[in-house]
């Protein structure tokens, strides 16, 4: 689920997440491993955010409330 669906940068990457996977894996290395103990260790509620600035696209991993907030900031979410 999109938080700011109508954002350019989520539009952008809407069906391009196979991409950024690729680029997140090649960055690592070539290789990643995701275990079941992995998955399980993940917060619940906890969302990943993308962000466009000058160096390139950030990704990074919130909670719902701060997720929520910079959708809101971003006029995704009523404020």
């Amino acid at each position: 689920m999109e938080l700011n669906p109508n954002h350019p940068v989520t539009q952008s990457l809407h069906d391009q997440w196979h991409t950024l996977c690729a680029f997140a894996v090649l960055k690592a290395g070539g290789h990643v491993v995701i275990s079941m103990a992995d998955l399980k260790s993940m917060p619940v509620g906890s969302t990943i955010t993308v962000q466009e600035l000058d160096d390139g696209i950030h990704l990074r991993i919130v909670d719902r409330a701060t997720a929520e907030r910079l959708a809101r900031k971003e006029g995704g979410l009523p404020i």
